[in-house]
């Protein structure tokens, strides 16, 4: 009797065929194009989750400012007009204080260095300047900044030719072109042609080769895809970001925005 037993014979297995690699690599690559997707979406919202939590520390600084002074930054004696006569073409220190992106109200308390209000700073004002609303130790009333911390200071500069100066050009001779601001977390690549910023850093100025888009302020907000703050109404104060696209909305009556805005008060 023979003991041999046939068995079936076995193709040894050599390894992937071709097929079989390239759905591999076709699912690898579409499992690798969806966490691309979702991670620039994480990014996104984590930009966004930030710029919220800056607003909150804007917001937060302007309240204490409010409750100090009884105004509203530009508002009652905090106004340009108020600090620095009508505002007329020549008067660059109330365009300064009137610009959008200008936050300087929160670092430094206003001067009136044209005390007359006859669009220029001469002989003829109070020598250095009057401090308008300074902190009266016996009313607890009047400006206790700064509301944030220095070094959270920038400037943002509307001519890009003067980026690189030295502090002094920033501190002193504003001349309506640029203004002590914040920027959002939204960074881009800034060009010659456009705005461009810098920061403060151990007591100079340093230029930002990749920035946000300024923070702006507004007192009285209109914008149709705001709810408190529609066309209609008067206005909100609010502090506005372009956001990710950093373009500020134009069209503000087709109730569409990209920009965040935080409400600060919906005006009566």
């Amino acid at each position: 009797m023979s003991n041999q037993h046939n068995f079936p014979n076995k193709r040894k297995q050599q390894g992937f065929t071709l097929i079989e690699l390239l759905v591999v690599v076709s699912v690898l690559a579409a499992m690798a194009g969806i966490a691309a997707v979702a991670m620039d979406g994480y990014e996104q919202d984590a930009q966004e989750q930030l710029v919220q939590t800056e607003m909150k520390r804007i917001a937060s600084a302007i309240y204490r400012f409010k409750e100090d002074t009884g105004y509203f930054p530009k508002e009652g004696l905090f106004s340009a007009d108020s600090l620095y006569g009508v505002s007329t073409s020549s008067t660059a220190k109330n365009q300064y204080e009137n610009s959008l992106i200008n936050f300087n109200w929160l670092f430094e308390s206003p001067i009136q260095l044209d005390t007359d209000f006859d669009g220029d700073i001469d002989s003829n004002d109070v020598s250095g300047g009057v401090e308008r609303l300074a902190w009266n130790i016996n009313s607890s009333r009047g400006w206790n900044g700064p509301y944030l911390d220095l070094s959270s200071q920038s400037s943002v500069v509307a001519n890009s030719t003067i980026c690189g100066l030295s502090e002094s050009n920033f501190d002193t001779g504003f001349d309506g072109n640029d203004a002590v601001g914040l920027t959002d977390t939204f960074e881009r690549n800034t060009s010659g042609s456009e705005s461009c910023a810098a920061v403060k850093y151990s007591g100079e100025w340093v230029r930002r080769e990749f920035t946000g888009q300024a923070y702006r302020y507004f007192t009285a907000y209109k914008n149709d895809a705001v709810i408190d703050c529609l066309q209609s109404g008067n206005g909100c104060i609010a502090v506005v970001s372009a956001g990710a696209d950093s373009v500020l909305d134009t069209d503000l009556t087709d109730a569409v925005t990209n920009d965040i805005v935080h409400i600060l008060r919906v005006n009566p």
